[in-house]
């Protein structure tokens, strides 16, 4: 798949005192959090879809390990039943964060601005930031990552969108299949807590048609994403990338839903479903281990 001209840049954060007046011609203290938002906006430098995509294929694979590029990712609960301890290596398909990611700023967009542009740090009204718009304990209260790099790294925000897609996989009893990480419709019930595991994404919910089509990625003007639940949203994503300059975000993924049937509305979701057929994998790099290198 062709990849766009400006491959493999890697994101440029700059620490400049009175960067947000000096790039933007606004006020200093607009680089400020938004009101009530724990961590300040941080100036930095919005990298290019090309080159985030590869941030996305290596943070999946879990390839900066160690080298202080992402938080740590913690090991997985991996087989049905579960084990009683975490016993695989962390991975997170990465169609499922390039479409996460997509899905809560279009664009991929870390900061304000264009592609190859200086801005602030995107943070939302309810005090998300930046691309994967993370907002829990960004008080600090969880040791396991940096707020501040949350804020202003391209790179930390994706590893951090894969440290709590995980602590999602782990805390939640739900599982598909064979609770397999590299299956990505065994991450349905991870995906729905992202965004809140509760009835509010229920597929039943009556907020939703029960008619309605496939998520289009906002590239239907007759859709409106309320009227679809979060995992849809992401499945629908993954299906159907955006392009930049022509060329997709992503290659498409057509992941398989389970039947809504199973998700009785009011009642709490079922803790195992089977697998809907077909199954995917994703990421497009694939590792020796050491041994055979």
């Amino acid at each position: 798949m062709r990849r766009f001209a400006n491959a493999l840049k890697i994101v440029l954060v700059v620490f400049v005192i009175g960067l947000c007046a000096d790039l933007r011609s606004i006020p200093p203290e607009t680089c400020t959090a938004q009101a009530g938002c724990p961590e300040p906006a941080v100036g930095g430098w919005q990298n290019y879809p090309d080159g985030l995509y590869w941030v996305f294929q290596f943070v999946g694979t879990n390839r900066w390990a160690g080298l202080d590029r992402t938080p740590v990712l913690p090991k997985m609960y991996a087989g049905y039943p579960a084990p009683s301890q975490p016993n695989t290596q962390p991975y997170v398909p990465c169609i499922l964060l390039e479409a996460i990611g997509y899905t809560e700023s279009t664009g991929w967009k870390q900061f304000n601005a264009d592609y190859g542009g200086y801005g602030e740090t995107v943070i939302s009204s309810d005090c998300g930031y930046g691309i994967m718009q993370i907002t829990s304990n960004m008080d600090g209260s969880d040791p396991g990552f940096s707020p501040s790099r949350v804020a202003g790294e391209d790179i930390y925000n994706i590893g951090t969108g894969a440290y709590f897609l995980i602590k999602k996989w782990n805390y939640y009893p739900n599982s598909v299949g064979n609770n397999n990480p590299y299956v990505v419709e065994d991450w349905y019930f991870a995906v729905w807590a992202y965004n809140s595991f509760s009835l509010a994404n229920n597929p039943n919910n009556p907020t939703f048609d029960p008619g309605r089509s496939t998520w289009r990625c906002g590239q239907d003007p007759n859709q409106d994403r309320r009227y679809w639940p979060y995992q849809e949203l992401i499945w629908g994503c993954a299906a159907n990338p955006p392009s930049y300059q022509g060329t997709p975000f992503w290659q498409a993924v057509p992941l398989t839903l389970p039947p809504r049937y199973l998700f009785p509305y009011p009642y709490d979701a079922p803790i195992h479903i089977d697998d809907p057929q077909p199954t995917h994998g994703s990421c497009s790099m694939v590792f020796l281990p050491l041994i055979l290198r």
